[in-house]
């Protein structure tokens, strides 16, 4: 994975190119995620955006985003998120 940072405005938004090192359908900033914070009654409301994606990559970026995003909610809460199933 490449990640190069585009915009960073603390405390409430940043922007970086996403994409893969060596990968022909996703090469490195290719895609753009935008993560935003907002204050909420009782913690943050972390929000993704995952733009440019090619065609069918979006259903597999959805899983991914799901899957690690439950895992840092867990871990920011202070619970062990357990082993990775998506780790190799």
């Amino acid at each position: 994975m490449s990640v190069h940072s585009i915009e960073v405005a603390p405390p409430r938004r940043l922007v970086i190119a996403w994409g893969h090192a060596g990968s022909s359908v996703l090469p490195p900033g290719s895609s753009t995620v935008e993560v935003t914070f907002e204050a909420v009654a009782g913690g943050t409301k972390l929000t993704v955006e995952h733009r440019d994606l090619p065609i069918g990559e979006a259903s597999q970026h959805a899983i991914g985003w799901a899957h690690f995003l439950t895992r840092l909610r867990s871990a920011g809460a202070g619970v062990d998120p357990g082993p990775d199933p998506f780790g190799s």
